[in-house]
């Protein structure tokens, strides 16, 4: 969890739901093909509420960039930090005096 990417794609799936939501997400490369990532919430669905999180943040079509702690074992798996959209909107995830969020 020391370990921090971004990529900018479009959003697959959203799932709101205990234990942790998961965030479905394609990504094109360079060669044009497209990778799908999964990203997961660390903290409860409690918490990413009281982030201000709702079933309906994300959308299939979302253009997003998502900032993540990449797996060390699985490819295309990651752990969730923010989602920032191209108008500047952010879906913070941990609290804004936590040193990992990229805005800081």
């Amino acid at each position: 969890m020391t370990a921090t990417r971004s990529l900018k794609g479009t959003i697959t799936s959203f799932d709101l739901a205990n234990p942790h939501a998961q965030i479905g997400l394609d990504v094109k490369g360079d060669s044009g093909s497209v990778e799908h990532w999964t990203v997961e919430s660390g903290p409860a669905i409690r918490a990413m509420k009281e982030a201000g999180w709702h079933s309906d943040s994300l959308k299939p079509g979302d253009e997003v960039t998502i900032f993540f702690h990449p797996s060390k074992r699985s490819v295309n798996v990651g752990v969730l930090i923010q989602v920032v959209f191209p108008d500047g909107r952010v879906l913070p995830l941990k609290t804004s005096g936590d040193k990992t969020q990229p805005n800081n």
